[in-house]
């Protein structure tokens, strides 16, 4: 950004790039500086001995930086005109050497207030940014067209499904930019796992052709069901499934989720309640209480434990307890120890996976 204000012509490239590679950019450009981090430098310095070299310790935060710390300011007042190149891009080469395609500041803005007008990019967005950004998607479609709008940027070191997946599913972010291969690895991630995108405004693809079967699981995945979006609704008021209760004095309490509700003969069992009891119990690490279902009472409370290194529990111990703090009906009938409850990448139990082992 600094390197384009102040009128120079930036070309960015790979630092994957191999030294036959490089000598071949490096010439073709003719570039009389170049930037660098430390690891790369001893390469420059073999392939162009003679090319000024500006050394950035790219592992630390960059306001630490005397580089920019030292910055006067006065780089801001060169006079740019649309016209000026800003940006050289070198094609992929599929077609003998990589070809340097120049881009003017006029084709940067240009470009990006397009992307800002047909997608509704704004100040409301936040983006998370895990693209390269020596290429034109993460640098001129992401980057410069997020700065432009006024939009937040949630920029990435680089792109793993398990940071991303955090990222998008912490609510943080409303606008998602990646290749389809990214897709591709996001999803075989999650599995089978579920998770709620709803915040989600925005995601795209592109650098690549995205087939239709891809298509159509990344709408699956992480798509918004119309349907269940109205049925969330009650009268113009958000039903968010929590169950609660107001004291004598006024106050709320959350005490659990609907979904987690078991209904046996009748009764309402709040897991929640119960797993309180037996997370209580010494030499108890974590439970779980689900219900699954029973021909007499429609369904039963049953609970799998995880037992703290070192302790022994036996069944009827939990049993027992639970009958002295907690009515019969809401008392685990059946109960399972585990090394390990079923958790999404999230730590959120996955109580589905918890009923098919009863």
């Amino acid at each position: 950004m600094a390197l384009l204000t102040a009128g120079l012509i930036v070309v960015p490239l790979n630092p994957g790039f191999k030294k036959n590679e490089l000598e071949y950019l490096f010439c073709d450009a003719k570039a009389k500086l170049i930037m660098v981090g430390p690891d790369k430098k001893k390469l420059i310095r073999d392939i162009a001995p003679q090319m000024k070299i500006l050394e950035i310790s790219t592992g630390l935060p960059y306001e630490t930086l005397d580089f920019f710390r030292s910055c006067s300011g006065s780089c801001g007042k060169t006079k740019v005109q649309q016209c000026d190149p800003g940006l050289i891009i070198y094609t992929s080469g599929t077609t003998g050497n990589p070809k340097g395609a120049v881009l003017t500041h006029g084709n940067l803005v240009c470009d990006a207030k397009n992307i800002i007008s047909i997608w509704n990019i704004s100040q409301k967005d936040v983006l998370c940014h895990a693209l390269p950004l020596f290429h034109i998607h993460g640098l001129c479609f992401a980057l410069h067209t997020a700065l432009l709008s006024g939009s937040h940027v949630l920029l990435l070191d680089r792109f793993t499904p398990g940071t991303v997946l955090k990222r998008l599913v912490s609510k943080e972010c409303s606008v998602f930019m990646a290749v389809p291969a990214m897709y591709t690895k996001l999803m075989n991630f999650i599995g089978d796992q579920q998770f709620d995108f709803h915040h989600m405004r925005l995601l795209t693809s592109g650098s690549a052709p995205l087939l239709e079967k891809d298509f159509d699981r990344i709408k699956e995945v992480f798509g918004k069901e119309p349907v269940e979006t109205e049925e969330t609704f009650i009268k113009g008021w958000f039903k968010t499934g929590d169950l609660g209760k107001i004291d004598k004095d006024g106050y709320y309490f959350l005490t659990d989720r609907i979904k987690h509700l078991i209904i046996s003969g009748g009764e309402n069992i709040s897991a929640k309640e119960v797993e309180s009891v037996i997370n209580g119990i010494k030499g108890v690490l974590e439970s779980c209480v689900v219900g699954i279902p029973d021909e007499t009472w429609g369904e039963k409370a049953v609970a799998l434990v995880q037992k703290s290194e070192g302790f022994e529990l036996e069944e009827s111990k939990i049993k027992s307890i639970c009958k002295e703090k907690l009515h019969d009906w809401k008392c685990p009938k059946t109960i399972l120890f585990t090394d390990h409850i079923p958790k999404n990448t999230m730590g959120k139990v996955l109580k589905g996976k918890v009923k098919l082992l009863f």
